[in-house]
């Protein structure tokens, strides 16, 4: 059975009712100390806002997008990276969670088709060969959100931080 809150009857309103769902990134560049000195490399991320409007009520899933910007420079040819995503609240990036009035279930992707979890290990991580011809550029990887339907949970503000590391 639904939760529903006095004097609101349909999902419109409880829709009105939910609060903020938001992924927080936290960006964290690693680089073993032998010879790679020279190479630089800075990153930042926007955060995933799954907006105000989830309906509990729905059979869709609800999806949203973030960004991670990222620019490398001081290598020669060619420089592989690998970007991780930490498992937030949850510790376990197959059960990604938000922590609000419940939990929440969510998880981040790879793909567009929310098939391929994005974690922190090397099965999960998303490895990029930088070319020589992108040194220095600004260049995106695209990070998917997925909130799965049919959740019985409170209205209110629900959230996770996630730590984005690229390792070089």
């Amino acid at each position: 059975m639904k939760r529903s809150l006095p004097g609101m009857e349909t999902p419109r309103e409880i829709r009105a009712a939910l609060g903020r769902l938001a992924v927080a990134f936290l960006v964290m560049v690693v680089f073993p100390a032998s010879a790679r000195a020279a190479i630089s490399c800075t990153v930042s991320t926007t955060s995933i806002n799954f907006g105000t409007t989830y309906n509990v009520f729905t059979s869709t899933p609800t999806d949203s997008i973030a960004t991670i910007t990222y620019s490398c420079s001081g290598f020669s040819s060619t420089l592989p990276i690998r970007i991780t995503l930490s498992a937030g609240h949850s510790l376990n990036i197959l059960d990604r969670i938000f922590l609000g009035p419940d939990t929440m279930q969510y998880n981040l992707y790879q793909d567009a088709g929310h098939s391929v979890i994005w974690g922190d290990t090397v099965a999960t991580d998303v490895d990029i060969t930088i070319a020589k011809a992108d040194r220095g550029k600004n260049l995106t990887v695209t990070i998917y959100g997925r909130v799965p339907a049919l959740q019985d949970v409170a209205s209110g503000s629900y959230s996770d931080t996630i730590t984005v590391s690229v390792i070089y």
